[in-house]
């Protein structure tokens, strides 16, 4: 069954099962056909319906399977119900390999140690969404995020990532902190999400005081004060929050004076150019000034070499976190070499 907005989306729709996708409509409504074709052919339609209609289109033109027998208006009022849109079809049939990753068990989290450069020693570990293939391969978060965005499964990769963190922390029996990304995008009530982290803690040893929550895209949250009930909720309970890629977008501060988290992760871009660029030293030094006075301890990710380590020290940061200090594996990382403090140069 497919529910087409407009009649103009609807011609298209005949127009596109004219163009040879082996299906025929029998359309019952305005907005309503019933397509007829052969099951093997469905990714062909899903293409040919895509080459006819616009991308806004594709999002409000809806689909639903109704079975081989001849529809009744309650199977097709059923099928309305379920329809889903065009687009995220279409993003499914060409990234299947991301739902069968779910089924199969395969999404888990690989862990980066968090170091304390001035003792040397790892002050936490942030895991890191892995998704495997079947084989030996394996997709990094920022592609299966991305995904799992499109194809509308951005609340299951959200559960599915926090719980491979907390087994893979117990089942190497971490003692320090755990950092685990989150999508408040996803969370509709902080109470029931709260009992669904507790379910997945129940019989690890991991208490509520090592686990640090990272807001992650905090700058694409419309509804700051539901962002705001969420992190309450979560300090209520004893557990730590972080802000991701602080620095990124326009309203940092302001999300840094509205949610007074935990901790704020320096933005990856920002850091990586701070040894070349004054101007984001700069910005930097101003960043964890002000952190500091707010009482929240500032963490730079993104450390791919020593001067920038050692840049960093010198602007007053101890925690880090990159390449330069360990890659995410399913180990937890080593103690390094403390640093020497260098000097700042804003």
């Amino acid at each position: 069954m497919l529910y087409a907005p407009t009649s103009l989306i609807m011609a298209k729709v005949l127009d596109a099962l004219g163009a040879g996708a082996d299906y025929s409509a029998e359309v019952t409504s305005d907005s309503v056909a019933v397509l007829t074709g052969p099951a093997d052919r469905w990714g062909s339609l899903l293409i040919a319906l895509e080459e006819h209609l616009t991308s806004v289109e594709g999002m409000e033109t809806r689909l639903a399977p109704i079975g081989d027998l001849p529809p009744d208006p309650l199977m097709v009022a059923t099928a309305a119900l379920q329809a889903r849109p065009l687009t995220a079809l279409l993003a499914e049939s060409r990234d299947d390999w991301l739902v069968a990753a779910i089924h199969g068990g395969r999404v888990m989290s690989h862990l980066q140690p968090i170091v304390d450069v001035v003792t040397g020693d790892v002050f936490a570990h942030e895991a890191l969404l892995r998704v495997g293939l079947g084989d030996d391969s394996v997709v990094g978060a920022s592609h299966a995020l991305e995904v799992g965005r499109r194809m509308n499964l951005l609340h299951v990769l959200d559960q599915l990532g926090r719980a491979s963190a907390l087994d893979v922390a117990c089942r190497l029996g971490l003692q320090g902190k755990l950092f685990v990304n989150f999508f408040p995008t996803v969370i509709y009530d902080a109470a029931h999400c709260l009992c669904g982290i507790r379910a997945e803690m129940a019989g690890t040893k991991l208490t509520p005081e090592q686990i640090v929550f990272e807001v992650v895209e905090s700058e694409f949250v419309a509804d700051r004060h539901h962002l705001a009930n969420i992190l309450d909720q979560f300090r209520a309970e004893g557990f730590g929050v972080a802000l991701d890629d602080f620095g990124a977008g326009h309203g940092s501060l302001n999300l840094l004076a509205a949610l007074r988290p935990d901790y704020i992760k320096l933005d990856m871009g920002l850091v990586r150019e701070v040894a070349a660029d004054r101007v984001r030293a700069g910005l930097v030094a101003t960043m964890v000034k002000v952190a500091r006075d707010a009482g929240v301890e500032v963490i730079a990710e993104g450390i791919e070499q020593a001067e920038t380590a050692h840049l960093l020290t010198g602007l007053g940061i101890r925690l880090m976190q990159g390449y330069f200090f360990g890659r995410p594996s399913d180990a937890l990382g080593k103690p390094v070499a403390p640093l020497e403090r260098s000097p700042a140069r804003p």
